[in-house]
């Protein structure tokens, strides 16, 4: 893996490498990106008012239109992009302040079938589970919402199961706010394949862990004072890591 690095001026994108010291790649939008996100080492996703593109850094490509932005996230302040395995399934993520509330609103995009569907949520992943007995692994949609009922967090499976496969039975948990927490929601959600395991982090800095194949909130503590303001998956230890202003 080289070492790239993506810059931004205006509308003017320009891919360099690092090592090389030289630049592999150049565009001009007709539209100010408001935000991107890496998704693999070699795929860019631009996010502008209206549409959400790819673009890879394989030979002279351009930036790629994926699909039109829904309604619901008209004047959401856009906070991740999210992709499966094989980017069959695309997600993106904006936030909005409603009703002295933030509002999560999401847009979850099937490649296959060309379809968008609107989902309320604050924080998302995907995920590849095996689930005991099936053959194949099953392509997993995690999601966690904080409305005005509460929060709670769902576990899908999308798509049509692999042939063989039984289902995956759907989940939807409760996720407990303290009393002290009354305006907290979720910002982040990791995935440990390995131990199935998603990782839940919310604005005021706790830390819920739940178990994919029963549902179960296996721990929460508060792990920061300050915001956790990006997280990544941990590779090392199949866990998660996270920044606030501190460290």
């Amino acid at each position: 893996k080289s070492k790239v690095i993506a810059l931004k001026a205006g509308r003017t994108l320009q891919i360099f490498n690092i090592e090389m010291k030289s630049k592999m790649k150049a565009h001009t939008m007709v539209e100010d990106v408001t935000f991107w996100k890496w998704i693999n080492v070699n795929t860019l996703a631009l996010v502008t008012e209206t549409t959400v593109y790819h673009w890879s850094m394989e030979g002279d490509s351009q930036p790629f239109k994926m699909f039109d932005r829904h309604s619901s996230l008209a004047g959401c302040q856009i906070i991740n992009y999210r992709t499966n395995k094989d980017a069959t399934w695309l997600l993106l993520i904006g936030i909005s302040a409603q009703q002295n509330r933030v509002v999560g609103a999401m847009q979850l995009y099937s490649t296959e079938r060309k379809v968008s569907q609107p989902i309320e949520g604050h924080a998302a992943a995907f995920m590849q589970f095996k689930v005991e007995g099936n053959a194949q692994e099953s392509t997993l949609f995690s999601f966690a919402v904080r409305g005005a009922q509460g929060g709670k967090l769902h576990v899908i499976e999308v798509g049509t199961p692999p042939a063989g496969n039984q289902p995956f039975p759907k989940k939807a948990v409760e996720v407990l706010f303290p009393p002290e927490a009354q305006n907290d929601f979720p910002v982040a959600m990791q995935v440990s394949q390995k131990h199935g395991i998603v990782f839940l982090i919310t604005k005021y800095g706790y830390i819920h862990l739940y178990d994919v194949e029963s549902g179960s909130c296996i721990y929460m503590n508060r792990i920061s004072g300050d915001t956790i303001f990006v997280t990544a998956p941990h590779e090392p230890t199949e866990g998660i890591i996270g920044v606030n202003r501190k460290g």
